[in-house]
Formats: structure tokens, C-alpha cells, sequence
């Protein structure tokens, strides 16, 4: 993440643009914020354990920074990189993000899903995703994928178990969505592991 941050945009780093990196604990992005504020990276944290106060005032810096002006020549009490957990996914009106970075991948599609719609938004075309993974999360990142081609042919299908129902108890099928392609309760891993149950089966 340093190397990248440290890159320029035409080099594929992020040196220069608005960036939220996620993690999955308090712990990691107080670590991570920590390993960034030292490497001279202007890192703010956003997580339910720092005080509400404080909360406010880094995403106020992080609103601020404006990535087509650029560090050191826009406010200089602006911070270009908001280290967060899931709490900053959904609910905050952030303009301007030009990249989402997990650091740690998601736990299940949803959280996957907002924190990856933090860019892109309002209009904007251009954002990016950087997901880094290892060899643990592979089978989670082949399931995005595999997903995401489903999606652009619209062929998406919902588990019957996943069926939902309207108020007067007819079935409501979502088609022509990653999100519909899971339960909002279960995990990537369980995912996987019933698409592999059924390889076996058939």
C-alpha cells in the first residue's frame, strides 16, 4: 500500500488521489493509520471507538481534500487517505473519492458492495478498486468475479433459500445484480462451500 501510495497514477499507484482504505478491526486501522502517519502519508482514522468529535473532524479533512488539486497545493489541513472499517461503507456523503483500497477483503458481498460504491458515485465514471488479497481469501475474490461476468450477462440466479417475499406473499426475485447472486446473511465462504457441495452432487 505504501509502494502504491508512493506511485503516480500513471505508474498505477495512487500517489495524489482520494483514497478510503478499509480493514475489518479497530486494531488494523489504528495500525495501519499509525504505519501511514509515519511513512509521512497525511492518514486520517474513522472507526466507532474514537470519539464522535473526533470522528467529525477527520472526515471533515478527509471531505476536504480535493484529488484534481492535489497534495500541498489545496488546504493544507486536508487528508488525502480516510483508514476505516465498515462503519464508513455506508451513510457518509464523501465527494470526490477516487479510490477505494480493502486492504483486508470484506467478510460477505455486501460489505464488499459499499465499500467498493464509495467511488464512482454522483456522476463520476473513473473511481477504482484495489482489493489485496492472499492465498485464504482466493476462492472469496473468484466468487466476486465470477459474479461480476454473470452480471454483465444478466444471467444471475437467486438460490430458492434466498427467495425473498412481498407483503402479499408473492416471491421476489432480484436478477441482473452481484448482490443478487447471495443471501445478505451468508458469508463468501459458505457461498463457496455450497457451489461446491453441488459440483460433488451433480
Amino acid at each position: 500500500l505504501v509502494h502504491m501510495l508512493s506511485t503516480t497514477t500513471a505508474e498505477g499507484g495512487l500517489a495524489g488521489e482520494k483514497v478510503m482504505v478499509f480493514l475489518n478491526s479497530v486494531d488494523d486501522v489504528t495500525g495501519a493509520t499509525g504505519a501511514l502517519q509515519r511513512a509521512g502519508f497525511g492518514a486520517v482514522p474513522y472507526h466507532a471507538k474514537i470519539s464522535l468529535s473526533e470522528r467529525t473532524d477527520n472526515l471533515d479533512q478527509f471531505r476536504r481534500y480535493d484529488a484534481a488539486v492535489g497534495a500541498g497545493e489545496g488546504d493544507a489541513e486536508a487528508a488525502p487517505i480516510l483508514i476505516c472499517t465498515d462503519l464508513a461503507s455506508r451513510g457518509l456523503d464523501v465527494p470526490g473519492v477516487t479510490a477505494v483500497v480493502q486492504l483486508q477483503f470484506a467478510g460477505n458481498v455486501v460489505a464488499h458492495l459499499h465499500r467498493m460504491g464509495r467511488c464512482g458515485r454522483a456522476g463520476k465514471k473513473d473511481g477504482r478498486g484495489v482489493v489485496f488479497y492472499g492465498e485464504t481469501e482466493r476462492e472469496l475474490v473468484e466468487v466476486v468475479r465470477e459474479a461480476e461476468l454473470q452480471q454483465e450477462t444478466m444471467a444471475l440466479k437467486q438460490d430458492v433459500d434466498d427467495e425473498e417475499f412481498d407483503e402479499s406473499g408473492e416471491k421476489k426475485i432480484r436478477k441482473g445484480s452481484v448482490q443478487g447472486a447471495f443471501s445478505r446473511k451468508r458469508g463468501f465462504t459458505k457461498k463457496r462451500k455450497k457451489e461446491r457441495r453441488a459440483a460433488r452432487e451433480d
